[in-house]
């Protein structure tokens, strides 16, 4: 895998964006798209406000092209409560990720990797909180899930199976 050059990727997601908002206007998907990939470059260099900030914008794009039940739409979703989440705003982070699950299983099933990965997001919190009941209960759906969807020797699964064993630190 190539080292990151965020520098370069930022410059190159400044020009799209640029483009595509002179020729498809503002409220465009491929402008969201293009919001969301400057958030991740943000977020993957620590600079978690301005991630926050291009997140927030994708996601207010998506309602608007897609509505609430599109993927893309939970795709921001997750993305911003990731987001919250780094920056300890657990109920911010709760309430996205509760939203991001909800039209997973709705749109996904509720035996899908992204369920299984989103219930793993839950715990956490619930594990940071110090709640380890509900974290374990959550932890140990995810691992259900994961299982069934992505193989016992998938690195989900090993990552599940992580969280549940720090529990018992």
């Amino acid at each position: 895998m190539p080292r990151a050059e965020t520098n370069k990727a930022l410059e190159l997601y400044i020009e799209a964006l640029s483009i595509r908002r002179a020729i498809l206007g503002d409220e465009h998907p491929d402008v969201a798209t293009t919001l969301n990939n400057i958030g991740r470059v943000h977020y993957l260099e620590g600079a978690y406000d301005d991630a926050l900030e291009k997140y927030l914008e994708a996601l207010r794009i998506r309602r608007i092209v897609f509505g609430e039940n599109h993927i893309d739409v939970a795709a921001s979703v997750h993305n911003a409560g990731q987001t919250y989440h780094q920056t300890g705003e657990y109920v911010k982070a709760m309430e996205l990720y509760q939203e991001f699950l909800s039209t997973a299983r709705t749109t996904l099933g509720y035996e899908h990797r992204d369920v299984a990965i989103m219930l793993k997001c839950i715990a956490q919190i619930h594990h940071e909180k110090k709640e380890y009941e509900k974290a374990m209960e959550l932890y140990t759906e995810a691992l259900r899930i994961g299982r069934i969807t992505l193989g016992d020797e998938h690195p989900e699964v090993a990552s599940t199976l992580n969280k549940i064993g720090n529990l018992y630190c």
